[in-house]
């Protein structure tokens, strides 16, 4: 598998399987970090007002709680913002930062966010300075801030270009004791845990940064993240990225979703255990509810596709109806089944706010770009972006993605491939290769769970499961062997099953049935 990975001599497979003695980047090659710790010192120095300017997803939330709560540990005078998404949207906006410094805070620090926001840095009140930390792709103008730290920033000598928003705040921390003379790796479950949610890749530091992270979770004294666990189905067993991103991530999501993500940075932060119970409570129930909004949105997303005489080169859907907060996440599942860049919008007051996710081939940040005389703002990444326009432009941009689109994709790009580490003979898969593939974690965004294949397998013995009949459980004989398999959300296939055997070739994951 790590030949595969190109990952090709004995130095490197025992660094990525074991770690290096060196895991974290200096955080001195980014660019302004000089700048923004001179700033901070200053600021801690004389007692300076400081707030925390955050993002309402998972990377924002940790981020600015690895911020705030290094900063409050140094004796800052420090407090958080984080915007709500209904009200006010991603980013900094004007009279957010108006508020701010009305409360008198003197310096501003974003993070997992700022680096599209020239505007409002240019419109600051007087006597306000802003530093900035981001991870976001860069414009062609930076914005007018004291430092401008983004490891994408093509002046930037930083070694590794991957850094989520907290992993950005992380190299702030770092920064800054490293002046004081010590080493510093504190907070590292939640710059795990917004590494992973974020979807960034899970490769050099950032592997380094997860791996530690993990095993950081355990012995947290976050009452906060303890209290998350509990109100959760992993109970005692080892935390895993797979874990993060499926279990405690949507439950932070969700706050900032559909409510205040302040929220989930004060469950993370709080040293009251009643309250933590409290917030831990308000997190599980929020995201209960965004599940259920999001089957809704995904039903009537689907009856519009089917409306539609045919459905070709991306997906753009808008209804007044649908929560901003939960688009993204139905966009996700319709570029799954489909394959096709998505963008869903729901609409208020005249404005359109859009989600975007894409597939691979195509860089969504660029195809916004490309569009941008449609749109009022956007920003994000090249798998996901976010963008918001007038109404009355709506099919006008619609055209013009659609032609840009045509025109950037290839046939073949509208493909999905299965990408396969092995395709194996007759060897049988054993308890311990299973327990051996695991020093492979954490899996994630560039270091996917090892894909193996079997050519002429033999199924039997299949049946339908699930509460809403969407599961399929059957049997798989290869050579000597014979295992247990189960497909999420493919019910249909048993139409092609035969109950006396098939013979099919099989990708698959093997897991231990726990």
């Amino acid at each position: 598998v790590l030949l595969g990975r190109g990952i090709d001599n004995a130095d490197a497979m025992r660094e990525f399987l074991f770690g290096k003695p060196n895991p974290y980047h200096d955080p001195f090659l980014m660019r302004d970090m000089d700048k923004a710790c001179d700033r901070l010192e200053r600021a801690l120095a004389s007692g300076e007002k400081i707030t925390v300017f955050g993002d309402y997803d998972v990377d924002g939330i940790t981020a600015t709680s690895v911020l705030w709560k290094y900063l409050k540990g140094r004796g800052a005078n420090v407090d958080y913002y984080i915007p709500q998404r209904k009200n006010e949207g991603y980013g900094l906006n004007s009279e957010a930062v108006r508020g701010i410094a009305d409360k008198g805070t003197t310096l501003l620090i974003t993070v997992d966010c700022g680096i599209s926001g020239n505007k409002e840095i240019a419109e600051r009140p007087q006597g306000l300075d802003v530093i900035v930390t981001d991870h976001h792709t860069v414009p062609e103008e930076l914005p007018a801030a004291v430092a401008v730290l983004d490891p994408h920033r093509s002046d930037c000598a930083y070694p590794f270009k991957d850094l989520s928003g907290v992993g950005v705040a992380f190299k702030v921390c770092q920064a800054l004791e490293q002046r004081q003379g010590r080493e510093w790796a504190g907070s590292l479950e939640f710059v795990a845990m917004g590494t992973v949610a974020d979807i960034v890749p899970l490769v050099d530091e950032n592997r380094e940064i997860v791996r530690n992270g993990l095993k950081a979770i355990a012995e947290s004294p976050s009452l906060g993240l303890k209290e998350l666990v509990k109100h959760t189905m992993i109970g005692d067993k080892v935390i895993t990225a797979e874990n993060i991103a499926f279990t405690l991530a949507p439950r932070l999501n969700a706050v900032g979703r559909l409510g205040s993500a302040q929220q989930a940075v004060e469950l993370l932060t709080t040293d009251d255990g009643v309250r933590a119970h409290e917030l831990a409570g308000i997190l599980d129930s929020e995201n209960f509810e965004r599940q259920q909004i999001s089957s809704e949105i995904l039903e009537e997303a689907e009856a519009m596709l089917a409306a539609e005489e045919h459905i070709d080169t991306a997906i753009l859907l808008r209804s007044p109806k649908w929560h901003q907060g939960v688009i993204g996440i139905v966009a996700s599942r319709l570029v799954e089944k489909y394959h096709l860049p998505t963008i869903l919008f729901s609409e208020s007051e005249g404005v359109v706010k859009g989600s975007c996710r894409s597939i691979a081939p195509l860089n969504i940040y660029e195809a916004l770009q490309a569009t941008k005389d449609y749109v009022l703002q956007f920003g994000g990444h090249r798998q996901a972006a976010g963008l918001t326009l007038k109404a009355e432009n709506f099919e006008a941009f619609k055209s013009a993605f659609k032609d840009y689109v045509a025109r950037t994709l290839k046939p073949e790009d509208y493909r999905q491939q299965q990408r396969i580490d092995l395709v194996l003979r007759d060897e049988e898969i054993t308890v311990r290769d299973v327990k051996d593939l695991a020093l492979l974690e954490p899996y994630g965004c560039e270091n996917p769970v090892p894909v193996f294949a079997y050519r002429g397998a033999r199924i039997k013995n299949y049946r339908i499961v699930g509460a809403k009949a969407n599961h399929l459980i059957f049997d798989v004989a290869r050579g000597d062997s014979e295992y247990r398999a189960v497909m999420w959300n493919n019910a249909e296939l048993a139409d092609v099953m035969d109950s006396s055997g098939t013979v099919a070739d099989i990708t698959f994951q093997p897991k231990l049935n726990n």
